[in-house]
């Protein structure tokens, strides 16, 4: 027995050794180098640019906490230390004491690596999230809805680092690329979705109801019978009769997005200029609803003597309350409270034309210009600004152009206003007008789509969108109304009385429905967005030189169109996204009207508290109940016609 147990144990001891000689083995062919790859590969971080030290930072996104190894478990007497130099918000453990909720902070972390009597040094940047996983988890599922009738696009992406990913468990009526599909009868699908940052996850699920096809059908009929009998003319000279029921059994809800100009049982507030206002009609049939989004243009009051306009605009101007105000779209461009957007200022013009070149000012004249198109320039990079976006272009641009760069302090002009640019997205198309054969009885209606074909209040125009830039030969697809981009199609009155309505195409990089024409025949303006600077400031210019441009070009501020317009590209997106496009269109008119109108009179507007400037742009550290004091004197000449003082409330 005694001869067995040395057996064992010298057996035992012989495993120990090779095992103990092997790790040495592998101990003694690692390096110092292979520890720093291992600290970096285990928080799953990033390769930045170099520091000042010339030395590469690395990046890790952090939602959650985060488990910062303390050494490699495999590589005994190997050694890592973790030094945050900001313990308010992330301690050197990788646990979050505290974060931002307006932005995401980018924490330094010093990380040494020590093996083998040698140590490195490691810079890293910790992106802390403005929420934790959790809560992009809670948001995401506050997407889904109790019903799906329709495709669905999810947000995917917060603050640009936290992913959401998600699956659907019935990928016949619902896929994972959000399609809905039709089917006979209601089914259920379960969402399951995961929230995720560099190292960590956030998994939750939810189950939805896929409607079937009656439901959906219904409300498609309601949409059509909405523009085609319910509002038949968006173009307003007295309040609307909107409708509340379709069928007896769907219910019709209004909601305005500016009851200051049209509420939401249809009453409108003209003043002396056209105004513009989105209204939002809620169908809901049962438990079931779906948005449709209507554009209304509410016609100027007749004009009468100038003191009487004048107090009428300054009163749309001073109002008793005003609403926070964000440009949500660029997270790092300042933010700020609603200004008291005050009329009559004035804009310096930089004139910086670009040689003539083949590939970005080729030099061609327009046939006409029809459009004033608005974009901004998705830039937020420090220093983007209008003089940096004009030499772009100055230095050939990539073979884009435009006409108009402008920021919050200036605007520089381009390009010659009668050549063609190339901004739009949308080819060497050409505006033109086409007949529909169609008698007009409302001045504005809506153009929606039927069966493949453009329908104009319930009556075939046997017209489709065009599959070529020489507008010769229709598209054959059959689109529907969803495939038209979110600012329309242009119809307009005839000399003989028909409905004429502009070319179309189906622009296949962005999937929807376009016009064309901007290239060709419109003037093309940048608005800057980059990091620092404030949009509302630019946004105010920008509506002073459109205002303007129309002027010079006879043109009503309905051909005030977004880059959206030509191609579906989200763009401008900083004003869509906001949904602000109808209040820029209503400022662009106010300015106009000022411009044309009352041309001999000067607005002086001065603030009384400190928080709120000359131009009226309120500081972001008001709270709600906050009142800003101001005044304003209008004179001719050197005489004083109308002043008043006024204070508006923060909501």
């Amino acid at each position: 027995m005694k001869k067995y147990y040395f057996l064992i144990i010298v057996f035992a001891l012989a495993l120990l050794f090779v095992g103990g000689c092997n790790k040495k083995e592998e101990q003694g062919n690692y390096s110092i180098e292979e520890l720093k790859q291992y600290a970096i590969d285990s928080i799953h971080a990033y390769e930045g640019e170099e520091n000042d030290a010339g030395e590469i930072v690395y990046y890790i996104h952090i939602a959650n906490d985060v488990n910062l190894p303390t050494a490699n478990p495999d590589v005994k007497g190997s050694k890592i230390t973790w030094t945050s130099l900001d313990e308010t918000c992330i301690e050197s453990s990788g646990k979050i004491v505290d974060r931002d909720s307006r932005r995401i902070l980018n924490i330094d972390f010093e990380c040494k690596v020590e093996y083998g009597g040698k140590a490195l040094y490691i810079p890293f940047i910790f992106r802390l999230t403005t929420i934790s996983l959790e809560t992009a988890a809670m948001r995401f599922e506050a997407q889904l809805p109790s019903t799906i009738f329709e495709d669905r696009v999810f947000v995917d992406k917060i603050d640009d680092i936290i992913d959401i990913s998600w699956t659907s468990s019935n990928e016949e009526a619902f896929s994972n690329e959000g399609k809905y599909t039709k089917l006979g009868q209601d089914s259920e699908t379960i969402i399951t979705f995961i929230a995720s940052d560099s190292n960590n996850k956030c998994e939750r699920s939810k189950t939805i109801t896929v409607q079937g096809k009656t439901v959906l059908d219904l409300f498609n009929e309601c949409k059509e019978w909405i523009v085609a009998e319910g509002v038949k003319d968006t173009y307003l000279t007295k309040n609307a009769d909107l409708p509340t029921k379709y069928e007896g059994k769907v219910d019709l809800t209004w909601t305005s997005f500016n009851s200051k100009i049209m509420e939401n049982d249809g009453t409108i507030h003209q003043t002396y200029y056209d105004q513009y206002v989105l209204l939002r009609c809620r169908i809901s049939i049962d438990n079931h609803m779906a948005d449709y989004k209507i554009q209304f243009k509410i016609a100027a009051l007749d004009e009468t003597d100038d003191v009487t306009m004048i107090k009428k605009i300054v009163e749309d101007i001073a109002v008793d309350k005003i609403d926070k105000r964000v440009f949500l779209v660029y997270g790092n461009i300042n933010q700020y409270y609603n200004a008291v957007e005050f009329c009559g200022g004035s804009l310096e013009m930089h004139e910086q034309i670009c040689p003539i070149s083949d590939q970005n000012r080729p030099g061609i004249v327009k046939i006409s210009t029809e459009y004033i198109t608005v974009h901004d320039t998705a830039n937020n990079s420090s220093g983007a600004n209008a003089k940096m976006h004009a030499n772009y272009v100055q230095g050939g641009g990539g073979g884009t152009s435009w006409h108009y760069s402008i920021d919050q302090d200036n605007c520089y002009h381009q390009m010659p206003d009668n050549e063609v640019a190339y901004h739009a997205g949308d080819g060497h198309r050409v505006y033109g007008l086409i007949d529909t054969g169609i008698k007009a009885t409302a001045l504005k209606p809506v153009i929606y789509i039927k069966n493949g074909t453009y329908h104009i209040l319930g009556q075939d125009t046997k017209l489709r969108p065009f599959n070529n830039q020489d507008a010769t030969s229709y598209d054959t697809t059959n689109y529907t109304t969803e495939d038209i981009n979110s600012l329309g199609i242009i119809v307009e009155v005839g000399a003989n009385g028909n409905y004429y309505m502009g070319r179309t195409y189906y622009n296949t990089g962005y999937g929807l429905i376009s016009n064309f024409g901007g290239n060709r025949n419109s003037i093309g303006i940048e608005s800057c967005v980059n990091s620092g600077s404030d949009y509302g400031h630019t946004y105010r210019n920008l509506s002073i030189l459109v205002a303007n441009l129309c002027i010079q070009n006879n043109l009503s501020v309905d051909r005030v169109k977004g880059h959206h317009y030509f191609s579906g590209k989200p763009c401008p997106n900083s004003i869509l996204t906001t949904q602000l496009w109808e209040d820029f269109l209503t400022l662009v008119s106010r300015e106009k009207f000022v411009i044309e109108k009352l041309s001999d009179y000067s607005f002086n507007w001065s603030a009384i508290s400190s928080n709120i400037d000359n131009k009226g742009f309120i500081k972001l550290s008001v709270s709600s109940g906050d009142e800003v004091k101001y005044k304003v004197e209008v004179k001719k000449g050197s005489s004083t016609v109308y002043t008043d003082s006024f204070t508006t409330i923060i909501k």
